[in-house]
Formats: structure tokens, sequence, C-alpha cells
């Protein structure tokens, strides 16, 4: 278990969900928002590591990020006042 020092901080997490992830030797990883909490600095490493998984995987991700959506194909799924 591991105690407040000893905590991992909000940056560190997203990173080692994808490790852990990737350990299983996966074909799809499905990131929820993995950035909403983050800030820029955080965001781009995250961006940074999912960019370097290259075409080896499918990643399906739900992101409200811009950074993110830049490298992303848009499904829509649903219809909401906002369209």
């Amino acid at each position: 278990m591991i105690d407040e020092q000893n905590s991992l901080s909000r940056g560190q997490l997203p990173k080692l969900a994808i490790a852990r992830s990737l350990l299983g030797n996966t074909n799809v990883l499905v990131l929820d928002e993995i950035t909403s909490s983050l800030n820029k600095e955080s965001t781009n490493k995250i961006e940074e590591i999912i960019n370097s998984l290259g075409n080896d995987i499918t990643i399906i991700e739900v992101t409200h990020s811009e950074p993110l959506k830049s490298h992303s194909i848009p499904i829509k799924i649903g219809e909401n006042e906002d369209n």
C-alpha cells in the first residue's frame, strides 16, 4: 500500500495505467478522459506516449482535450441539443 508521502502524482497515474495495460500485451487500449485532471505539461507527455504507440494497437479515446482530438478520428455517438 502506498502512503501519502509515496503516492503518485496526477500526472503519473495515467502513465502507470497505460503502462499496466500495455504489459498485458493488449491489442486495444480504451482511454476515458485520461488527461481531464492534468496540467498542460502532463497532457503533452501523455499525448507523446499515445503517439509513440503507432499503429500496433487500436486506441479508443474518449476526450474533450483538443490536443488529443487532433490525432483522432471522431466518432459521434448519440445526439444532444448542442448539435
